[in-house]
């Protein structure tokens, strides 16, 4: 999954952000996708919050796709921008009726959880726009003109 989002993300020349767990991950994002190592943080503690509310200057970043728990996912979901959204696709917290900061709902940010393993993900509605390369490369130009605001979401129900 986070590879689909750098690749998405390098698509539309976004400013790419990213936390690993080793070494070996950093040196695959950098020597893969060109991401600078000043751009990866190590995902096993908080110690990335201040550097990237240093690096964007304060702003916290637009958009989070996250999967980490804990405090970790606290501190990812503080570094949120005005107005930004958070994804969560980890389940850990929610299964364990875990509370999340209110803070980021002050400044507008969306939080919004995403279970891969839910029916909706894999039915046939999915499975349609997925099933080909040249729908998944539709699905994914339309998307990126969504986000973009330069087209109106595409009509999924045909």
């Amino acid at each position: 999954m986070g590879i689909a989002a750098i690749q998405l993300c390098k698509y539309i020349g976004a400013e790419i952000y990213a936390t690993v767990g080793t070494q070996e991950k950093r040196d695959f994002l950098q020597n893969n996708f060109g991401i600078p190592s000043e751009r990866i943080f190590s995902s096993r503690s908080t110690d990335f919050v201040p550097q990237l509310m240093a690096m964007t200057e304060g702003k916290g970043v637009d958009v989070i796709l996250n999967s980490l728990t804990g405090d970790i996912l606290d501190a990812s979901w503080r570094c949120i921008a005005d107005h930004g959204t958070m994804v969560e696709i980890g389940k850990k917290d929610i299964l364990d009726r875990n509370s999340l900061s209110m803070e980021p709902f002050n400044r507008n940010a969306s939080y919004r959880a995403i279970d891969m393993s839910h029916k909706s993900i894999s039915d046939s509605l999915t499975a349609k726009y997925v099933s080909s390369p040249r729908n998944l490369e539709t699905w994914m130009i339309t998307t990126t003109d969504v986000i973009n605001n330069t087209a109106s979401c595409p009509d999924f129900s045909t």
